[in-house]
């Protein structure tokens, strides 16, 4: 690759930035990685400082978090059974080199072993170089070439550090931003240095460079909105314009995504986004609640309807099966018998038996399998073999149920064919 002027004195300066200090790495292993929490029903394993702690009665604490009484470290509960956990993350350094801005991205990752110390390591891969006339350039390691290219974490660590060409997923690595970094003067006059977005910080500061809204909602300390207006909207001026009557206020949005959406549906519901009194709610999930309500009730009503169009159909076809009810013990075995059936079946089992348009399927007969009247499972027949198509419970998933309940119906596939002729 054949350097320009301003590549070739990157690479030079690159090579005179200090190396990471104890305490960003320090840092690094604290925030950007996930730390680890061994749990069985009754206790939970730090797995960073080795504290065994018990926990309540009845606690479910795979995939929540929880917190070290002796470290203090927020921790994801997982599995007792694994006894080797790992994880990765990247954390950005802003800087100063000469007359260049700099951004550099440190690969932290953490290797876990119950009963051993973590062990960390942390590597730069990569360092982001531009000044205030535009120009830049991007310092990175190589990608690894083996399994599946261009992989997000696939560094080539021994690869060197230097200038190569800029490509978009070198942009795209999001994490933490080291709170203690160093900013250029125009950069420090338009409010950056002292609060940073879940961003890479280098589209914070082109952002605020170039749009004055960023800037003004950085200095008003709106986080949430700020990073919402970099990431950039089809509707900013709707959004803008409630910004300000948020910022004029005092009013400081906590959730930019639910304050968008909530926002957005004022507007087309035609509520005033100039008013306070809407746009900076107290409670911005009751607000947000309540202006759904009515939405969730005119779609309930078209789908009554939907319903009640689709039932006459559907009806001529359920009938030679109306009478078929299969028994053995607690188990019960019948068709559902009207679309409002499915959309019930639907809802209760979370799949997608009404959504699907299963009801208009000419060769299939939908069938809901339940032990002491409670729905377990609920299944497809195809009525040209008998043979059961699928059979699932809530989530698409398999109960225990599940095998008696293949053979049962196996059983009585004659009894389904004779039905349909």
């Amino acid at each position: 690759m054949i350097l320009n002027k301003a590549q070739q004195e990157v690479e030079r300066l690159a090579t005179t930035l200090p190396p990471i200090t104890a305490k960003q790495f320090d840092y690094g292993h604290k925030h950007s990685v996930d730390h680890y929490a061994l749990c069985t029903p009754r206790k939970a394993r730090c797995m960073d400082c080795g504290h065994e702690w018990a926990l309540p009665k009845g606690a479910r604490p795979y995939n929540k978090q929880l917190t070290c009484p002796k470290c203090r470290h927020k921790l994801l509960g997982t599995s007792g059974r694994s006894r080797k956990c790992k994880s990765s993350g990247y954390m950005h350094i802003v800087d100063v080199c000469d007359r260049w801005q700099v951004v550099r991205t440190l690969f932290v990752s953490a290797y876990y072993v119950l009963g051993d110390a973590p062990r960390y390591s942390v590597y730069e891969v990569v360092q982001r170089w531009w000044h205030n006339e535009g120009r830049g350039a991007v310092v990175y390691r190589a990608k690894s070439r083996l399994g599946f290219t261009g992989y997000y974490d696939s560094w080539a660590l021994s690869s060197e550090l230097r200038v190569r060409p800029s490509l978009d997923y070198y942009n795209l690595l999001y994490g933490l931003t080291y709170p203690y970094g160093r900013v250029l003067p125009e950069y420090k006059l338009r409010g950056a240095g002292r609060r940073w977005v879940s961003l890479p910080p280098d589209r914070l500061l082109a952002s605020i460079l170039y749009d004055s809204r960023c800037e003004t909602l950085l200095k008003a300390g709106q986080m949430e909105l700020c990073k919402l207006f970099i990431q950039g909207d089809p509707q900013e001026e709707v959004l803008w314009t409630a910004a300000k009557i948020c910022m004029r206020n005092g009013y400081i949005v906590k959730d930019g995504a639910l304050w968008c959406d909530y926002v957005l549906m004022l507007n087309r519901q035609g509520r005033d986004v100039h008013n306070a009194h809407y746009v900076c709610p107290p409670n911005l999930k009751r607000a947000h609640d309540a202006l759904m309500a009515p939405i969730r009730a005119e779609k309930k009503k078209r789908e009554k309807e939907l319903i009640a169009k689709r039932e006459g159909k559907y009806r001529e076809f359920i009938n030679p099966y109306r009478g078929i009810v299969l028994e053995s013990g607690t188990m019960t075995v019948r068709p559902l018998l009207s679309v409002k059936e499915f959309a019930e079946e639907g809802e209760a089992m979370k799949h997608c038996v009404y959504r699907a348009g299963y009801y208009e399927r000419p060769n299939s007969l939908i069938l809901t399998v339940r032990i002491k009247g409670k729905r377990v499972e609920t299944a497809e027949i195809d009525l040209r073999t008998g043979k059961v198509v699928q059979c699932f419970g809530k989530n698409n998933s398999l109960t225990d149920y599940h095998g008696d309940i293949l053979k049962f119906l196996a059983k009585n596939k004659d009894r389904l064919k004779r039905a349909t002729i």
